[in-house]
C-alpha cells in the first residue's frame, strides 16, 4: 500500500526518504534471485518419509520452524502451508509424495480424509500448477519471508525476539556444531538487521565439518538468499563428503558400502 502511494508523495521531501530507507533497511544485500538446479535424471527423488531426516540435517531455521510446528500441531495455517509446501516442491518432493506427506502430517488433527480430499488436496495440486491457473509457483525467497505479514511463516531472524531466537538456534543446530559461544556474533548481525548474514553464518558454522570456512557462505562467498538454496547446498555438501569418504576407503583397499 505504501509503495502504491509513493507517487502521490513525491512532493513531500520529508517523508519519502524515510519510507525509502525503511523499505530497504531489513532487506539490504538480500537478493530474491535463485534458480533451483534441475535434478532430472539424477535418481535422487525425495520421498515423504525422508522429509523428517532432511529437515533435521539440512533446513534453514525458517523452514525448520514450520516443520516443527507441523509435527507438533498436525496442522499449519494457510500461508504457513503455502510457504512450506512450495519449499518442499522446489526441494524435490513430487506431487504424489507431497499428498502423502501432508495427509500423514495431518493425521491426529481435526482434518479427516474427506475434508483433506475436498479442501487441502486441491490446494496442494494448485501449488504444483495442476489446478486453477496452472501456474508454476516459485518457493518464497528470503526477501519475501523478511517482508511476510506474520512471524509464523516469516524469517525467524527478523521476527523472533532475542531470547526465543537464541533458544531456537541452539535447539536446532547444537547437534551440528553450533555452540552458545557462537551466539554473540550471530546476534550482533541480527541487531544490525543483517538477517541474511546471520543465517549465512549459521550455515558456515553448521557445515564446518564438511570443510566450509568462515566467509565462504554457501559457496564462493555467496550469502543465503533463499531457503531452498540453503538446503540444496547443504545436501550437496553431505553427498560430496560421503563420496570423498568412499574414495579414501577405496584407495586404502577397504570395502565400500554401496548404499
Amino acid at each position: 500500500m505504501t509503495a502504491k502511494a509513493l507517487p502521490r508523495l513525491d512532493e513531500d521531501n520529508r517523508l519519502v526518504p524515510i519510507l525509502n530507507n525503511l523499505s530497504q533497511g531489513f532487506v539490504a544485500g538480500v537478493s530474491s534471485e535463485w534458480v533451483a538446479p534441475s535434478n532430472e535424471g539424477s535418481g535422487e527423488e525425495i520421498r515423504a518419509e525422508m522429509v523428517d531426516e532432511i529437515a533435521q540435517k539440512h533446513y534453514p531455521l525458517c523452514m525448520r520452524n514450520l516443520h516443527q510446528n507441523l509435527r507438533k500441531d498436525h496442522h499449519l495455517k494457510h500461508f504457513e502451508r503455502l510457504t512450506y509446501g512450495l519449499f518442499l516442491k522446489v526441494l524435490g518432493l513430487s506431487i504424489d509424495e507431497a499428498i502423502i506427506f501432508w495427509r500423514k502430517s495431518f493425521a491426529g488433527s481435526h482434518v479427516k480424509d474427506d475434508k483433506f480430499n475436498k479442501e487441502y488436496k486441491y490446494n496442494i495440486r494448485h501449488s504444483y500448477g495442476l489446478e486453477g491457473r496452472r501456474a508454476n509457483y516459485p518457493a518464497k525467497s528470503c526477501q519475501q519471508l523478511l517482508m511476510a505479514e506474520s512471524s509464523s511463516y516469516g524469517c525467524p531472524y527478523r521476527y523472533f525476539n532475542r531470547e526465543n531466537l537464541q533458544s531456537a538456534l541452539l535447539s536446532a543446530y547444537s547437534s551440528q556444531g553450533l555452540m552458545s559461544s557462537d551466539l554473540p556474533e550471530i546476534m550482533q548481525t541480527v541487531n544490525s538487521r543483517h538477517y541474511h548474514v546471520a543465517c549465512t553464518r549459521v550455515f558456515e558454522i553448521t557445515h564446518a565439518r564438511s570443510g566450509v570456512k568462515k566467509g565462504e557462505g554457501v559457496g564462493g562467498g555467496e550469502s543465503v538468499t533463499h531457503p531452498n538454496q540453503y538446503s540444496t547446498r547443504s545436501m550437496e555438501l553431505e553427498k560430496q563428503k560421503k563420496e570423498n569418504v568412499k574414495a579414501e576407503m577405496a584407495e586404502k583397499g577397504m570395502d565400500v558400502d554401496p548404499v
